[in-house]
Formats: structure tokens, C-alpha cells, sequence
């Protein structure tokens, strides 16, 4: 059917131009850092009081930004992309330097007239947080079950969702499946969490594969390892993957609260939702 015209609103594109984290030199809220065993440079804003940390990034940065670093002076703590592997450092020339183990931070190489740069050590308690999360390889944690999905090849380490049917967050080092209420338990009916995904790079790099259980929609398995114990047989709950499956912004026709638009200088169309009041729009993808 005949698109909407639309234009973009350049205020929006320079927030998304400019951001934290970005290549030094720094903004005035930032510190340019280097951090003990890592090769280059970056600009670390300091964590808030609640060790949140601000989340704009460069375009195209998939790393989560963490309260991972220390001041070696000072001790005051600041924030830092969280990488396992350089194409979630984005597209502006930063890589991930590896500082504890598989955890690592987007780092740009220093440049030769960079001012000096404030000596940083990695926070061993948040990088042992990175390091160790649900939705590992088994043998699996105290509050997870080892799973076996029904038409999934291998298996998983499935903790249990909450009343409200939201998941532990914590993930593998370079993961970027969202975890969701998922599964189900064969036997007793009590509902688990896993890693949802599309294709086998959304489960990270610790050598999860993704195994599609309902058309498009996978989760993340591992091999299951001969010496492996018995796994609980699970299913897919049919309702959350129709909600996995149906979501905003998919090819045109468009949903009922969407536009087809047709964007100025771009080619093709797409379905866009309407912004909340508060400019936030729907995260299902």
C-alpha cells in the first residue's frame, strides 16, 4: 500500500552522533583512560552512585556498558564497553582488549599527540560478575536446571523465571541473545528461562550454537558432553514464541499501531510505531 513520507529529525541524529565512550579526545563528563593490560586507549565516564552507567554508545557498539574500571589513584570508579570480541566495538575503530580472562574493553589506539592518559586497573569483583553468569555450558548453577529442548540439538542451563516471568540478565561473555520465559518443564509444568536467538552469533563466543525450535525463533545450546548428566526434558511455550515471533517493525503489511513509512533517501520502506510522550519506542524486534 501507498508509504507515509518521512524525514529524519536531525536533533535526534546528533544525539545519536554524539555520544559517551566515544574515540579520545573525551567529553568534559569522561576521563581518558588506560587500562592495566589492555592496548590503547578510551574515554571512561564515572559509574553513578547505584554503579549504573550511562548507555549511549558509537553507532553500531553492541557492548554493554559496565562499571568495570578503578581508578589506581583515586579509587573512584568508571564505566567501560564490555567486549569478548572486536565487532561489538561498533564501526569507529575501537577493538576489544582482552583484561580478564574472555572479559574485555573497546579500546582505541593511542594517537601519537593524545594527551596522558589516567592509569585505570579492571574492578576484579564486577569482572568475576562478567565472568561468571547463568546461561553457561554445563555443569550448570545451583538455581538452573540442565535442559534438554524438545527438537533443540544439545543442551542448556535454564534458570527458573520469576512470578512476573522475567529472566536473570547475566549472560556469557559476547552474548547477545536476550534471555525470555521460554521453556517449560515437561513433567512438572514450571516455566525456565533461556537464551532466544536467530542465528548462531547472537549466543557469544563461549561455543553455544543456535538451535531453532519454532521456525524462526532458537535458543542457545551447548554440545551435550558424553559424560554429561541426564537433562530435564523441556518444551517450548507456544505462547511466548508467538510473542518472540509477532513483533514491531517487521516487513510491511505493518501492524495496527504502526505507519509503513517511506524514509527521504532510503531506499526501501518499513513499519514504524508511533513514539511514546517520553521519546522511548517498543524494544520488541
Amino acid at each position: 500500500k501507498p508509504s507515509t513520507p518521512m524525514t529524519i529529525n536531525n536533533q535526534a541524529v546528533e544525539t545519536q552522533s554524539a555520544s559517551h565512550y566515544e574515540k579520545p579526545p573525551c567529553g568534559s563528563d569522561e576521563v581518558q583512560a588506560q587500562v592495566q593490560g589492555a592496548n590503547g586507549t578510551l574515554c571512561a565516564p564515572q559509574c553513578a552512585s547505584d554503579s549504573s552507567c550511562p548507555t549511549d554508545k558509537p553507532a553500531g557498539t553492541l557492548a554493554p556498558a559496565k562499571c568495570l574500571l578503578q581508578d589506581s589513584a583515586s579509587g573512584k570508579k568508571y564505566c567501560a564497553l564490555v567486549c569478548a570480541a572486536d565487532f561489538m566495538c561498533g564501526v569507529s575503530g575501537a577493538k576489544c582488549s582482552k583484561v580478564a580472562g574472555p572479559v574485555g574493553v573497546c579500546t582505541y589506539p593511542t594517537a601519537v599527540t593524545s594527551k596522558p592518559s589516567t592509569p585505570m586497573t579492571v574492578d576484579k569483583e564486577a569482572a568475576e560478575t562478567e565472568s561468571a553468569s547463568h546461561y553457561e555450558k554445563p555443569p550448570c548453577g545451583s538455581d538452573e536446571v540442565q535442559a534438554q529442548v524438545q527438537g533443540a540439538n544439545g543442551t542448556l542451563c535454564a534458570p527458573q523465571c520469576a512470578s512476573d516471568s522475567s529472566c536473570p540478565t547475566d549472560k556469557p561473555a559476547g552474548t547477545l541473545a536476550p534471555a525470555k520465559c521460554l521453556l517449560q518443564d515437561s513433567a512438572s509444568g514450571k516455566k525456565y528461562c533461556a537464551l532466544v536467538c536467530a542465528a548462531d552469533f547472537m549466543c557469544g563466543v563461549s561455543g553455544a550454537k543456535c538451535s531453532k525450535v519454532a521456525g524462526p525463533v532458537g535458543v542457545c545450546t551447548y554440545p551435550t558432553a558424553v559424560t554429561s548428566k541426564p537433562s530435564t526434558p523441556m518444551t517450548i511455550n507456544n505462547q511466548a514464541v508467538e510473542t518472540q515471533s509477532a513483533s514491531h517493525y517487521e516487513k510491511p503489511p505493518c501492524g495496527s499501531d504502526e505507519v509503513q513509512a517511506q524514509v527521504q533517501g532510503a531506499n526501501g520502506t518499513l513499519c514504524a510505531p508511533q513514539c511514546a510522550s517520553d521519546s522511548s519506542c517498543p524494544t520488541d524486534k
